[in-house]
Formats: C-alpha cells, structure tokens, sequence
C-alpha cells in the first residue's frame, strides 16, 4: 500500500484554511487528540501549507472567502494538482452566499454554511475522509489488478481498460505488438531468471521510449502492446518502431548474447475494436519475423 495511506492519524494533518482566528481556533480544540492541526490565515499561506504537507493532510477546511487573488484560489489549486485530488475538501461559507453549488461543481466533497455547530463539521470531515480512504484503497485494489507482476507494465486487462479511455483527441493512435525473439533460446541457455530478466529490461526499454500518456502494456509471455498517442503518420509510426527495435537490439543483455524485439505496427480507427487493431499488429509482425527479424514493420492491407 502507497505510504500516505500508513500513517496513522496522529501523523496526519488537517489544515484549517480560514480567516477568523476565532473559527480556527475552535476547529483546533475540536480536532484536539484526534488530529493534528495547521492553520493558514489567507489563501497564500494555505497554498504554502498544503505544499509543506503534501503526502500527509488528511483533510482541508476551506472558507471559501478566504482573502487572496482571484474567485476561490485555493480550491481551483487542489484541483489542478493531480496528486492533491484524494485530499478530502471540506469547504465552508455564509449560509446566504450562493456558493455551496459552485464549490462543489469545483471538486469540494462537503459543504457547510457558517455558523454551524462544532459537532456537525467534525462528524462531516470524518464521513469524508474515510470515503476518501476507502476510494484510494479501491484505486490501489484496481492497480495492482491491471499491473504485470513482473515488469510494472499495464497487463491485459490494463490495457483493455485503458484504450476505452481513448478519446477523437488522442487519434491518429499508432498501436504496435512487439515480440521478444530469443526469449526461448535466453531460457534454455541461461536459465528462465534471466528470461525474466530479459523481459523486465525490456519494460524498462519501453518506459524510456515512451511518454506518461501513451498506454504501455505486456500483452502475453513475450509479447507487448503499447498504444502511441497523436502519431503524426505511418512513416512517423513506422521509424518510432524501428527506433526501439535498435534500442533493444544495441542494449547490453549478456556477455557474447545478442537480443532483438520485432515488432508490427498499426495507425488505429476509430470504428475498429482493440482486438481487431492487434490482430492487425499481428500480422505486420509475422510479415515482419518472415523477412527480417529486430525490425519494425506497418500493416498493409
């Protein structure tokens, strides 16, 4: 389980970022032996805080009137920053400011109008970050379920799941199919802990060669898919292949043992399945293997 999610409550934190000292200090002698307590005055030294305490703020309580620059400086921050996005937001305003709908169209997982009862903001902070909770564990139980045990790479149902995610934004997409040449003669002579050796490096190789946004996959034993967002063309496609076939082929593996990938690749539409835009792969990669194996080859039809 990712670190954050160990530490106890007593090492976590809840920033109270809230103009009134008074407010503030009655969330302190509210949360007092249960949580420890920041508190940020204006918006600046709120975004400070949550900067300061990134991987151990249990909750925000945000007033959304807060003083700083701009329409709701602090919320509009957290939502920006992906790795702030399972950081529960309880946020808080004048029960006659029309701005309970905004804050929560904005991301906020609770709002309470001003003035409101001690009990009532502790008893809704708890309810969020335990739903906050048990959304990450859920997060990390769908990980660990779509991620290859050996290489850290997306495995099939990873992959599956992430091409749905493909939107007419990402497209032209290039797919290609990649297979591991002498994955079986590294096992015979080498012994298979270096054929899995051989297959992590080759995880590794892809990571290098790609970017965060492209959908990175080991598809079978010895075979891999990765999905190449906004291809600018087949020739653009085609020499992104090439390249990482040379990659491999020009990495040092083991002493006097020579290592090649081949690979297929595919520019995907939009009305064909995953399944379909593979076994298109598939077939480049066959026709490739038959003419010359560590070499990239497109689909023709």
């Amino acid at each position: 389980m990712v670190g954050r999610y160990r530490r106890t409550r007593a090492e976590r934190i809840h920033l109270v970022a809230d103009e009134d000292p008074a407010y503030r200090t009655q969330v302190r002698r509210t949360f007092d032996g249960r949580y420890r307590i920041a508190e940020a005055a204006d918006s600046d030294a709120a975004l400070e805080d949550i900067e300061r305490y990134e991987g151990r703020l249990a909750a925000v309580i945000l007033s959304l009137t807060i003083p700083g620059p701009g329409d709701f400086p602090v919320l509009k921050a957290l939502q920006r920053e992906k790795k702030f996005w399972d950081v529960p937001i309880i946020a808080t305003a004048p029960t006659d400011d029309p701005m309970e709908e905004t804050a929560l169209e904005m991301g906020a997982d609770e709002f309470i109008g001003k003035p409101h009862s001690q009990k009532k903001l502790l008893l809704r902070t708890i309810r969020a970050v335990k739903s906050a909770s048990s959304q990450a564990r859920e997060h990390l139980l769908r990980q660990e379920a779509h991620q290859d045990y050996l290489t850290g790479l997306l495995n099939r149902r990873g992959l599956l799941d992430a091409v749905q995610g493909l939107c007419e934004g990402d497209m032209p997409a290039a797919l290609y199919l990649f297979d591991l040449d002498d994955l079986k003669r590294i096992n015979d002579m080498l012994g298979h802990m270096e054929g899995d050796r051989m297959i992590r490096q080759f995880g590794a190789l892809l990571r290098a060669h790609t970017r965060a946004s492209d959908i990175v996959a080991r598809f079978g034993g010895d075979e891999f898919v990765v999905v190449m967002r906004q291809m600018r063309g087949e020739e653009s496609a085609l020499e992104k292949g090439e390249k990482i076939c040379r990659a491999f082929r020009e990495a040092v593996f083991a002493e006097h043992t020579t290592v090649t990938c081949t690979a297929g690749v595919v520019l995907c539409e939009a009305s064909k399945s995953v399944y379909e835009m593979i076994g298109r792969a598939d077939q480049a990669l066959y026709r490739a293997k038959n003419s010359a194996k560590g070499a990239c080859q497109l689909w023709k039809e």
